[in-house]
């Protein structure tokens, strides 16, 4: 975002969206491994289930966000992407080398170093298609046809996906070929077509303008979060998938929240949430670190307080990584002129 547009209730909620994440790999039973490790602490594991329960909106946040800001203009600049996918490419390579010190050939060497990561893949289509996206949404604003076309989307790319989940469970066989989104079924939420929905939800949010009191948001994301994790002690995959209308509904319930609160643009607020992607890249270095198998089966208080403390500590770390980041990626790229880099798609006079 320009900085014009670095409005710092957004980055707050950016900042908390990526902690989510965070927890999210706290408790992934391949990573972290809290769950794994509460299996038989029922309270731990109920206070946990919780927590997952209320950051896995985290992902379908930062798309929504983007799609609220992107919406309002059609240039976008590619040398951002360009600077995203080098910093996935430093630091798959500098985790590679980290961990497989004793296993290093040339083949992985390289290997590590694709820009081998599913949201920033996604993302950059996103990001690159998201002009179209604009004329198309504008032309529905003008036929007063938006609405409509974003309740088709999400009966179309969420509930009927989700309800063939719910099916499939029960029936004990597969039904992908029933899905809507593709012959390997929704994929958790992990596709082009629930960025594509969700960037919509974001741009149709700016759109109206609507204002919900904080009363009712609160309520509403109290309610979502109780049943997506009444539903996840049925079955975790279905509960938790990205493209679940519980998960998305919760998401934006939490945009509309933080919408709510114009505190301005806070400098010290908008500097600690640059490093939000770095973050994202990062953690995952730091997860097997924080000694989670001591804490797992602590005191609940002391298991939360744990996970509060880890997760405001990796990001901290990620946020002194972004700082040498970018000192070297700057250094490096000062002559560059960005303005080369400036595309100007499909330019209309009425955005939304």
């Amino acid at each position: 975002m320009e900085k014009k547009e670095r409005l710092s209730n957004f980055e707050i909620l950016r900042i908390l969206a990526i902690m989510g994440v965070i927890v999210l790999h706290y408790n992934n039973r391949i990573y972290g491994n809290a769950f794994g490790l509460t299996e038989h602490n029922p309270v731990n594991h109920c206070m946990l289930m919780i927590l997952e329960s209320l950051c896995v909106c985290s992902v379908d946040l930062f798309v929504i966000i983007s799609g609220f800001f992107l919406s309002s203009r059609q240039k976008r600049n590619g040398f951002r992407i360009i600077e995203l996918m080098v910093q996935v490419m430093f630091f798959s390579e500098l985790k590679y080398l980290v961990t497989n010190r004793k296993y290093l050939t040339l083949g992985s060497l390289l290997g590590a170093l694709l820009p081998n990561n599913y949201f920033v893949t996604l993302y950059a289509v996103l990001f690159f298609i998201s002009p179209l996206i604009n004329v198309m949404l504008d032309e529905a604003s003008r036929q007063n046809a938006l609405k409509r076309i974003l309740i088709t989307l999400f009966c179309v790319f969420s509930i009927i996906p989700f309800c063939i989940d719910i099916l499939s469970v029960i029936l004990r066989t597969n039904l992908n070929g029933m899905c809507t989104i593709g012959a390997n079924g929704d994929q958790y939420g992990y596709t082009i077509v629930n960025f594509f929905l969700l960037y919509v939800i974001g741009a149709y949010l700016r759109n109206i303008q609507k204002k919900v009191t904080n009363l009712k948001l609160l309520a509403a994301i109290v309610v979502l979060i109780m049943v997506i994790t009444c539903i996840s002690y049925w079955n975790e995959n279905v509960a938790w998938e990205y493209c679940s209308p519980f998960v998305i509904l919760l998401a934006v319930c939490l945009f509309l929240l933080f919408s709510n609160f114009n505190i301005g643009s806070i400098k010290l607020i908008n500097e600690l949430s640059g490093s939000v992607f770095t973050c994202f890249l990062v953690h995952g270095m730091f997860i097997s670190h924080i000694h989670i198998d001591q804490f797992a089966n602590m005191n609940p208080i002391l298991l939360f307080l744990h996970v509060l403390i880890s997760t405001l500590g990796i990001y901290l770390v990620s946020w002194f990584v972004w700082k040498c980041w970018n000192l070297i990626f700057k250094s490096v790229t000062k002559k560059i002129d960005e303005k080369k880099f400036i595309i100007d798609f499909f330019h209309y006079s009425n955005p939304i």
